[in-house]
């Protein structure tokens, strides 16, 4: 781990301490327990943090109808980073404040390589998920897997009948592409499709010692360190007065960007290694300690 900076606290022209005016947070794996949900204590101190006058910014690959209500019902949060970066919402007027797409002649050029996998994949469009109804079972598998909280997001999936036709007939742009349980065969076959074909974001969930791993894929300079950059500039936040907190490969621009970085205890060692400091795991309220000790001052 790098060494641990210091937060360094200033007044604003209204006399107000200022140090951290934005906290910047994953979900699953970090803001969410190891079953997908949101703790009371957590949520209590994310409303805490806002009404102190942080903003409190989920980032997260999950699309817009994936939120979980239970955040959405936390008064204090208006943004959201979603898609890996590739989409940022104001929740409040539920318009979309910026979008980075694959564009559809790059979607169209893709599906032939999903279509030789055979693999389980969905597509993230128009801020809901699209999957083919010949995945449904193995979806139903691997959510079910994951515990009841991620079976209930299957609610809100489009499953169509046929997922390559529909994005033809869309002609969708794409905000990302999730390939599922990904064998190591199949692993290479992508990934050395992708080393030929440059020009996107691949983020490889894969973990030394696990057979399978997942693999999204996102349009060129689309990530959750972009993305809350952006929503910066248009907060007018300096970058150094933000806390990220993540614990994936996705997470990585993210705690890059941010002017201090914090990783999960059960985060990925390439996140710990680019951490600032680390709190305890989401089986413990990480989040909690961390918007305490750094945040609300307490």
């Amino acid at each position: 781990m790098k060494e641990q900076k210091v937060l360094h606290f200033h007044k604003n022209k209204k006399g107000r301490k200022m140090g951290i005016q934005l906290a910047a947070i994953d979900m699953d794996g970090t803001l969410l327990n190891e079953k997908g949900v949101l703790e009371k204590e957590t949520a209590n101190v994310l409303q805490e943090a806002s009404e102190k006058g942080v903003f409190v910014v989920p980032c997260t690959g999950r699309c817009w109808d994936e939120l979980p209500q239970e955040l959405l019902d936390i008064k204090g949060i208006r943004y959201a980073v979603l898609s890996n970066g590739a989409r940022i919402v104001d929740l409040k007027t539920e318009k979309t404040l910026y979008l980075h797409t694959i564009p559809f002649p790059d979607v169209s050029a893709l599906l032939p390589m999903m279509i030789k996998t055979g693999l389980s994949y969905e597509v993230t469009y128009e801020g809901s998920s699209f999957v083919d109804d010949s995945f449904m079972a193995e979806t139903l598998r691997v959510f079910e897997a994951a515990g009841k909280s991620y079976v209930k997001l299957l609610e809100r999936f489009r499953f169509v009948k046929d997922l390559p036709a529909e994005v033809h007939r869309r002609k969708m742009e794409i905000e990302k592409i999730s390939i599922r349980r990904v064998d190591p065969v199949n692993r290479e076959l992508v990934l050395s499709f992708f080393e030929e074909h440059p020009g996107y974001t691949v983020t490889d969930f894969y973990l030394n010692g696990k057979e399978f791993s997942d693999i999204e894929i996102n349009a060129e300079n689309a990530n959750k360190g972009v993305a809350i950059a952006a929503l910066c500039e248009m907060l007018e936040i300096p970058l150094e007065e933000v806390i990220a907190i993540g614990d994936g490969h996705n997470d990585i621009p993210l705690l890059e960007a941010a002017g201090f970085g914090v990783a999960m205890s059960n985060a990925v060692e390439d996140v710990k290694s680019i951490a600032d400091y680390i709190t305890l795991s989401n089986r413990e309220n990480g989040v909690a300690t961390v918007l305490r000790k750094f945040v609300i001052g307490r």
